[in-house]
């Protein structure tokens, strides 16, 4: 054997005998993926579906907390979140196991709340309350408990979240207003702590704003007339224009509808559902407003990375009610072999590497997922 010859050899296995070993222990991960039964796929912001390892942890029985084994290439490190396709739960990298340098492995844990953060929602951890008796108080001769409710919260910690939460930020998590007492950015890196405190609820503050788009001619029905998906938004009538016994009504789209009535009927809550696209028209009495959906295709969530004679399933995550699916498969490679309402599952007949690509349709919607087949 040539020297040259062997310094290739030596390159591909890993330049010196650390990267070898990493090299080694990445390959043996990787076989594991395809047969481990603790294998998972999960969404990513990056990546639609990617395959890990998740155990529980053994030292512990909290069910809030396991550990993640994925490859660097999944971009994931710590505070960044991601949902597992097989049952949508959300979870955090919360601290990683910096003596595994072969690939990511780290301890998450379970996001089961959101905040919106300047319209943008991040999944967030929370831990609390932690406190078992409240302290009443006499004053005038009327009994008041103090609100001493605390908890504390992990997000992401990115310029947005450190430029929105500081001291006695307020913040509503559960239905209920917190309001923060302190932030922390340096103990865990890539997380954001706060620390929390329960603060009064106040309904009257929490009406609707209101937002007139400046680019659309006056109206007596004031409010948006571009709006996103899943979503809330207030609209109001112009006083010259209200009376008491005309109703708001919603038409030309079943999937937004009339959330709440407030101030009266001066002001309306409508709710645009996931499924909702194009239009619809806001109406009080005679007058009505137009309004458009910005809306998102539907992404098709599973594996773009397959190999010959696997079985994969396919979905379509927050389905409209009523609707059902129709999947299909552009060429030989792979077949459907069962379908449900919103998922389809995938066989690979192809023995060798090769392309196909999924495509889902429901009403006058269509997406579609490009798949490799990778060789044995």
């Amino acid at each position: 054997m040539s020297i040259k010859t062997l310094a290739a050899r030596t390159q591909y296995l890993g330049g010196n005998q650390l990267d070898r070993i990493n090299k080694q222990k990445l390959r043996s991960f990787q076989a594991a993926l395809k047969n481990n039964y603790q294998t998972r796929y999960i969404k990513t912001n990056s990546h639609a579906a990617w395959p890990c390892l998740i155990n529980k942890n053994s030292l512990k029985s909290d069910y809030d907390k396991e550990y993640i084994s994925v490859e660097y290439a999944a971009g994931l490190e710590a505070g960044d979140t991601f949902e597992c396709l097989d049952d949508g739960s959300h979870w955090m990298i919360y601290l990683p196991i910096i003596t595994e340098t072969a690939y990511l492995r780290s301890e998450i844990i379970r996001c089961r709340y959101t905040l919106n953060v300047d319209g943008e929602k991040y999944w967030v951890y929370f831990q609390g309350p932690t406190e078992t008796d409240l302290r009443w108080f006499i004053k005038n001769q009327i009994n008041v408990n103090e609100l001493n409710l605390s908890g504390t919260i992990y997000i992401k910690n990115d310029e947005k979240t450190k430029k929105f939460f500081k001291r006695f930020t307020h913040l509503k998590l559960d239905g209920h207003v917190w309001e923060v007492q302190v932030t922390d950015a340096i103990s865990v890196p890539g997380i954001l702590e706060l620390e929390i405190q329960e603060y009064y609820d106040n309904s009257i503050a929490e009406l609707p704003e209101i937002k007139l788009d400046q680019e659309t001619p006056l109206n007596v029905i004031k409010g948006q007339t571009v709006v996103k998906q899943d979503s809330i938004i207030g609209y109001m009538i112009d006083n010259a224009a209200y009376d008491p016994s005309i109703e708001w009504e919603v038409r030309d789209n079943p999937r937004v509808k009339i959330e709440e009535i407030l101030d009266n009927g001066r002001i309306c809550k409508v709710k645009i559902f996931a499924g909702a696209v194009k239009t619809f028209r806001i109406y009080y009495g005679e007058q009505f407003l137009e309004v458009t959906i910005d809306w998102q295709k539907p992404i098709i969530q599973g594996p773009q990375e397959v190999y010959p004679y696997d079985t994969h399933t396919y979905f379509i995550k927050k389905l409209p009610e009523g609707e059902k699916v129709e999947f299909s498969i552009d060429n030989n490679n792979a077949q459907i072999i069962n379908t449900e309402k919103d998922s389809c599952q995938v066989e690979i007949i192809s023995s060798k590497k090769g392309k196909f690509t999924l495509f889902a349709k429901y009403t006058d919607i269509e997406t579609s997922l490009p798949v490799t087949i990778k060789s044995l």
